[in-house]
């Protein structure tokens, strides 16, 4: 597995340099999973950013559930990214994520990525910009399947 290409084909290393992205990648974790593991557990407190390498995953959420069953957020694959939200703000998981089929992924420890980005700040910030483009999306895409409106 080149984590280096692997990361590069990726929006969380968008405008990165090859060297800002061996620098990350120095600090990623191949990490395989089998259908049906449970990768991020909802309510823990990892902060760690998972990408996607290869297979299915889906996010989805069980608390607040007013139907029976739990409700699927998203389906994700090759080259998505899961965990930003409690990576940025240190808050607790807000969903499972669970392998859907034999699935491989590259951690990137919280701790690591963190001291990567505050020993280079330029590197920090373009990591930082392409996990809230990644939210916007996120939040454009729920805003829209809840019928266009927000409630602010």
């Amino acid at each position: 597995m080149d984590k280096v290409e692997i990361l590069q084909g990726c929006d969380l290393a968008k405008g990165l340099s090859r060297e800002e992205v061996a620098k990350l990648a120095s600090v990623a974790v191949p990490v395989e999973y089998s259908g049906g593991d449970i990768i991020i557990r909802e309510e823990d407190t990892t902060r760690d950013i998972f990408i996607i390498v290869e297979g299915w995953v889906s996010v989805e959420i069980q608390r607040y559930s007013a139907s029976p069953g739990i409700p699927k957020l998203q389906l994700l694959k090759n080259r998505g990214i899961v965990g930003e939200f409690s990576f940025v703000d240190g808050s607790r998981r807000s969903a499972n994520v669970t392998a859907k089929d034999s699935a491989k992924l590259l951690m990137l420890p919280y701790e690591q990525v963190s001291s990567l980005m505050e020993s280079d700040y330029k590197l920090g910030y373009l990591l930082m910009r392409n996990i809230a483009v990644q939210l916007c999306s996120r939040i454009r895409s729920a805003n829209a399947d809840i019928g266009g409106e927000l409630i602010w």
